[in-house]
């Protein structure tokens, strides 16, 4: 979506530009501005560390850690191109190194973190502060470990990737912070593209009808095909729909099978090759029954007023419940 800036006399579109482009560097400005202002990507977290890589093996480094409320650890990763390249595969590498961190260690991380700004908070109480304990809780610190992408765009093969691996109950987020020229002045639009976020609705709706009233839909009549489940207990005009089969020259009890556990008995009296004849109580319902066909079943139908007879797949009758 295009941003547009609102003059005197018209909307004046905002061009799309590259941080490249616009001399933003990754670390010294992106990730400098997101540290102080983690806010925008990741609300209610406190970051205790940037380019953390105190490990006992390797070089990695984080570009922002943090702690949110739930006392989760928050690995955040940051990139300036258009494609996002393998964040996804560095970030869950760094969950991983970090997931066994101690609420202690958490300290003295954030204490160095502090240092190396310059602040003279207490690190300890800051943590405690932010997490809203009174004591520190090592079985509560740490349960999960966060990841947060934020990139001028993602790929197609990077979002895929972190839509399957939320399917398995990780926690990751592509924040999308795409960058514009407005003369000397450089906008940003940060967008959470990954999860989607939840949209109110934007259909009025007058109400949901009762069980067992309304018209007969294709989802209605597709839920019930093969489901196994009652359609003794579903609206007649619904269950005649369940069982429509097309008859050539066959009888009733011949084409007795039936989908949802309702066999309707058919008969094939002067039957054309196209056309379908179902014979059924009506007491009512033929003219909802009739509409309903007519809308969902693109063939020509042909109702016939007479008795029903429920059968089972071997041919005897099924008994109808007393409502019937």
């Amino acid at each position: 979506m295009a941003i547009y800036e609102i003059t005197a006399d018209s909307l004046r579109e905002l061009k799309e530009t590259s941080y490249a482009k616009a001399g933003v560097k990754e670390r010294n400005d992106l990730q400098r501005l997101l540290r102080m202002q983690v806010e925008v990507i990741s609300p209610d977290t406190l970051v205790i560390a940037e380019e953390f890589g105190e490990w006992t093996e390797g070089s990695r480094r984080i570009d922002l850690l943090g702690v949110d409320k739930d006392a989760n650890l928050v690995v955040i990763e940051l990139k300036r191109t258009d494609d996002g390249g393998h964040m996804e595969l560095q970030a869950i590498r760094y969950a991983a190194m970090v997931s066994a961190m101690t609420f202690d260690r958490a300290v003295e991380v954030f204490s160095g973190y502090l240092n190396k700004i310059s602040s003279t908070t207490d690190a300890r109480e800051a943590l405690l502060e932010h997490l809203d304990w009174s004591e520190p809780d090592e079985d509560r610190f740490a349960q999960d470990v966060r990841i947060i992408l934020a990139s001028a765009e993602f790929s197609r093969e990077l979002t895929t990737a972190v839509l399957w691996l939320n399917e398995r109950d990780l926690d990751i987020r592509c924040m999308r912070m795409k960058p514009y020229q407005d003369g000397e002045k450089i906008l940003i639009d940060v967008q959470q593209i990954v999860p989607c976020p939840r949209r109110p609705p934007i259909q009025c709706k007058s109400g949901r009808r009762n069980a067992g009233s309304g018209r007969t839909g294709r989802n209605d009549i597709q839920s019930a095909k093969g489901s196994g489940q009652n359609c003794w207990n579903m609206p007649i005009h619904k269950r005649i729909c369940i069982r429509i089969s097309h008859l050539q020259n066959t009888t009733g009890s011949e084409r007795a099978p039936a989908y949802g556990g309702w066999p309707i008995h058919t008969r094939s009296h002067s039957i054309l090759r196209s056309s379908i004849c179902i014979s059924i109580v009506a007491r009512g319902v033929r003219r909802k029954i009739k509409r309903s066909l007519i809308r969902y079943i693109p063939i020509k139908i042909r109702l016939k007023p007479s008795l029903v007879a429920p059968w089972n797949g071997d041919g005897s009758m099924v008994r109808k419940p007393a409502e019937l």
